[in-house]
């Protein structure tokens, strides 16, 4: 783990009498990372997990990558059906986007990386923290509002969009500040915009899942993934 990882690792334990091991051991599905063991020695924690045969998403659509550019409605089903049972136990993984999510070769996508992951019933708790990756966070994160699963919804809405056209919804910027401003206040372009063999449904869940208002977004992943 990093020394990020490790200081969100001992908050868990010390709140929670969970770490990052602890959740992921318990997340048993095809498009999550197993792990195997985990545990504390010698000031390290470390984490034992299965291995992956191929990188992270992000790094396969950077390059053009085959395996995500002949895959992308596969993938975006698969991350999503990734997330769900996270939300079924009651978690919210707070991190979700293409960098956290390793593809194997076969293209199947496996979502990695739990350090920030918390338990949805201690939300409050974590009021103004805005730990996680800038470019993927839901508004609500971005004003430091207590999060639950829609943030994650929101989350996976943008990762859906980069995979669906190769780039994220909003003009880059080079600062922190810079890369959340426009989730509180600029609507994304369709992503058929980008590539009009994107189907009109397609467009609707995208821009749905990535609502300001996330009374107005998918409530559950199962709800998004029935669409």
């Amino acid at each position: 783990l990093n020394i990020d990882a490790m200081e969100v690792a001992e908050r868990l334990q010390k709140a929670y009498h969970k770490w990052e091991g602890e959740i992921a051991v318990a997340l048993k599905h095809p498009n999550i990372v197993q792990t195997f063991d985990f545990g504390f020695d010698k000031n390290q924690h470390y984490i034992v997990m299965e291995y992956v045969d191929g990188p992270h998403l992000k790094y396969l659509i950077t390059t053009q990558d085959p395996v995500w550019r002949d895959n992308r409605i596969q993938i975006v089903f698969q991350m999503g059906a990734g997330l769900t049972p996270i939300h079924n136990q009651d978690m919210i993984h707070r991190d979700f986007c293409p960098k956290n999510i390793l593809v194997k070769s076969d293209g199947t996508p496996k979502l990695i990386d739990f350090g920030l992951c918390i338990p949805r019933r201690r939300k409050k708790r974590w009021k103004w923290d805005r730990s996680g990756t800038p470019s993927y966070m839901a508004p609500e994160q971005v004003r430091g509002q207590a999060m639950d699963n829609r943030g994650d919804i929101y989350a996976f809405g943008v990762s859906m969009y980069e995979v669906l056209v190769g780039k994220r919804p909003f003009r880059e910027s080079s600062t922190r500040e810079g890369k959340m401003q426009p989730h509180l206040n600029i609507d994304p372009a369709p992503p058929s915009m980008h590539d009009p063999t994107i189907a009109p449904g397609v467009d609707k869940v995208c821009l749905r899942a990535m609502a300001k208002n996330r009374d107005q977004r998918y409530q559950t992943m199962d709800q998004l993934l029935s669409e």
